[in-house]
């Protein structure tokens, strides 16, 4: 951490919001500055005027800590906490203590969060909490498990916001068992009849771990139901596929007078797009039209926006993307990759111009169904451009599969020399990217180089999967590797791979054509249990 001389009139953070009470347009800043000494003071200083007034006061301190904890700001937050420390407020404030815990854990400083509750003399229920919420959204559920139990072990009870909280915990882990006597524990206090937070997180715990029936039961025993309670049922029978019962749920809420809102929709219809759901899909579009649900919801529009591409109605995806009231590049790149998807390159870069020219910047994600459509059209140049601009805006750095895809690009157009060197750059190196370099070697004939290849990331601890193993035995076939083909068809049988693609047996059998090798080829053709138009050929 920088020195406090460092920080020598250096603002904070700037246009915070004002209170309420402040004029129109006025916002305010924090300062830290030094006051005749080694002091440093807190200023709020206010833009109309340019008023200033040194402020030691304990709200706003708790006021810019939490801040800092909403934005998940780590920099500005640690600041701010060498300010509390040189103020000698810590473990004297139990509020700024608290405070100091979440914005840390928020913000996945986890060590750090914990070096602040092991010196507070007393550790609250509500410091507890805030460890366990972060780690339950960083989806850490075994350490909020960890806080959980050690909390009990300190002799404090766990209140309905720790229930919540390690009720999330435990769905993102599927910690089913442990859930359970956590729904005992809750059972016992009775807080099913007092807190509707509390039933609506066992809902969710339990549809994540896949116990449906249990999560409809808990439902039908609330005292009282709302949207949400209603929603996180709606949301696990559509996650586990069960969209036709999902929609009877929906029919059951609206019977108690509740409609469906915003999120409801959006996880119906995220399920509709992983079954294929058109129909369904099209009936939820037009009930959320006539709810008006679209006009004020973004992430829905999105949603259905996919949906529609998804289903390769491209069309509607796009009347439905000009009609929403606004953009942002999530949106963009939705459908973007709805078009690369389907095949029409041209109407995807059209797409992703339009978007730079209303000022979007473009992320992994954009970048990475440009980059398809480039490559589906034949542009090889402008996906240098794109690899360019993605290496300079650090997506590169970020993102192994935005990286893997300009592998991918560059040995299928042959320029094998920069698939190596973007290989050798990317952060870590994964069985995707490896595959792509050895599929590229194997493509334009380089069989050697593939083997090569094969052994480096089976020495850097990959194991091949069935992708990789058919680009190595179109590898031994091209450079006549009768040996190595022999053991990676031993080693293909060993792990059952051979009865489960139907590519890898394909691959084998002309393998082993190639090496003039046909009666082996007639054996494994006639081992295959399920045949493609390729096999027979």
């Amino acid at each position: 951490m920088p020195s406090l001389e460092f920080w020598n009139g250096e603002k904070f953070y700037a246009m915070w919001p004002c209170d309420t009470h402040n004029a129109p347009g006025t916002k305010e800043e924090l300062q830290l500055s030094r006051t005749g000494g080694q002091t440093l003071t807190l200023q709020k200083v206010k833009s109309k005027g340019n008023q200033v007034h040194t402020s030691n006061s304990h709200n706003d301190l708790l006021h810019f800590v939490k801040v800092c904890a909403k934005n998940k700001d780590l920099h500005m937050g640690s600041r701010l906490h060498a300010y509390i420390i040189e103020r000698d407020l810590l473990t004297h404030d139990v509020d700024l203590d608290n405070a100091l815990i979440n914005m840390y854990a928020k913000a996945g400083a986890f060590v750090k969060a914990h070096e602040i509750l092991s010196d507070l003399p007393y550790r609250s229920v509500i410091a507890w909490n805030a460890l366990i919420s972060a780690y339950a959204q960083h989806g850490i559920g075994d350490q909020a498990l960890d806080c959980f139990q050690r909390m009990q072990d300190e002799g404090l009870v766990p209140n309905e916001c720790t229930f919540t909280n390690i009720l999330k915990a435990c769905g993102g882990i599927k910690a089913a068992e442990k859930g359970e006597e956590i729904y005992t524990e809750i059972c016992r206090q009775g807080l099913l009849d007092k807190n509707i937070l509390v039933g609506t997180a066992l809902i969710d715990m339990y549809t994540k771990c896949g116990m449906l029936a249990k999560a409809r039961g808990i439902l039908h025993n609330l005292p009282q139901r709302d949207v949400t309670s209603w929603t996180a049922l709606i949301a696990g029978y559509a996650e586990h596929g069960f969209v036709d019962q999902a929609l009877e749920f929906v029919k059951c809420m609206q019977e108690e007078g509740l409609s469906p809102n915003a999120v409801t929709s959006t996880c119906l219809v995220k399920a509709c797009s992983s079954a294929a759901a058109v129909e369904k899909g099209e009936e939820i579009y037009e009930q959320v039209k006539k709810m008006r649900l679209l006009e004020n919801d973004l992430m829905l529009g999105t949603t259905f926006v996919h949906m529609f591409a998804k289903f390769g109605n491209l069309v509607k995806a796009r009347v439905l993307f000009d009609g929403l009231p606004a953009r942002d590049v999530t949106l963009w790149s939705v459908l973007i990759a709805g078009y690369a998807e389907h095949g029409h390159g041209d109407e995807a870069i059209e797409c992703y111009q339009k978007m730079r020219d209303e000022g979007l910047s473009p992320d992994a994600f954009t970048f990475m169904w440009v980059l398809k459509a480039y490559t589906s059209i034949g542009a090889i140049e402008k996906g240098e451009e794109i690899y360019a601009e993605a290496k300079n805006q650090g997506s590169l750095q970020k993102d192994i599969m935005l990286g893997t895809s300009f592998l991918d690009m560059y040995g299928r157009c042959g320029n094998l020399a920069r698939a190596q060197d973007v290989f050798n750059e990317l952060p870590v190196q994964d069985i995707a990217s490896w595959t792509a370099l050895i599929a590229g070697y194997a493509q334009h004939g380089l069989g050697n180089e593939a083997l090569n290849c094969f052994e480096r990331m089976q020495e850097a601890g990959f194991s091949p999967n069935a992708a990789t193993f058919t680009c190595i035995l179109k590898a031994c076939g091209s450079i006549g590797a009768a040996e190595k083909g022999e053991a990676v068809h031993h080693a293909v049988y060993g792990q059952g791979l051979l009865k489960k693609d139907v590519v890898l047996g394909t691959a084998l059998v002309d393998m082993y054509a190639k090496l003039g090798a046909l009666a082996n080829a007639q054996e494994v053709f006639d081992e295959i249990s399920t045949w493609n138009t390729a096999s027979w050929s």
